[in-house]
């Protein structure tokens, strides 16, 4: 959980970070090694973030980041192989939650305005309001992705068991002092599984409110299709 860190301006030792992870992760994926990616295919359904990402490096693409925030999920989900990514707590409407769907909750893709519905059982994030990213962590939403404004969130780093806990711990402990070093804020670190199912998210946000009913909100929709 990331609070009042700054996300407004670019932070070039990140970007640097950046380059020289892809340049590694590129030479590997060019060998053949692939491997980090054959859970996801039994996990989900949809590509993963790591489907995307690797096939935007071998086919030369650039690797968009708009703020800090997305270049230490990039930097991070290519050093350690792992999906990487946030949400922002001020746009959350009550809990999030990793469940199955019922599949009549309302979800607007990241750069949309178009309302969709998940499949029923399909693995989703979802609060009060909607569903916040589809297929467990390949479809982000519009309304909580995070944007330069943004000064607190959640980082989302789904393992399923493939690592071992005291991997998972060294990796997160990691990342917050890299973000935290770069970024400012504070940093808190929960490592949810079958103990420990829940973390107090500090989030309330608006309640009672569907994501059919709730506006799209221009200005981050701007951002989000730069």
């Amino acid at each position: 959980i990331l609070k009042n860190f700054r996300n407004n301006r670019p932070i070039s030792a990140l970007k640097q970070l950046v380059r020289g992870a892809a340049a590694t992760q590129k030479i590997a994926l060019q060998r053949g090694i692939k491997s980090s990616l054959e859970p996801w295919n039994r996990v989900q359904k949809a590509p993963s973030r790591l489907h995307e990402l690797f096939s935007k490096l071998l086919n030369d693409e650039p690797l968009a980041a708009l703020t800090p925030l997305e270049d230490a999920l990039l930097y991070f989900s290519l050093r350690y192989d792992l999906p990487f990514r946030s949400e922002d707590l001020d746009e959350l409407c009550g809990d999030l939650e990793l469940t199955y769907a019922d599949g009549g909750e309302g979800f607007r893709k990241k750069c949309s305005t178009k309302l969709e519905h998940p499949e029923a059982n399909e693995i989703v994030y979802r609060d009060r309001a909607g569903v916040t990213c589809r297929h467990s962590n390949a479809w982000e939403c519009e309304r909580t992705a995070p944007v330069d404004t943004t000064k607190n969130a959640v980082v989302i780093v789904e393992n399923f068991g493939f690592l071992p806990v005291e991997k998972m711990k060294e990796i997160l402990k990691d990342f917050g002092a890299t973000f935290q070093k770069y970024c400012g804020g504070t940093v808190e670190i929960h490592l949810l599984g079958d103990r420990v199912s829940e973390a107090d998210l500090g989030a309330t946000g608006r309640t009672g409110i569907s994501e059919s009913d709730l506006p799209v909100n221009s200005k981050r929709l701007a951002f989000h299709q730069k």
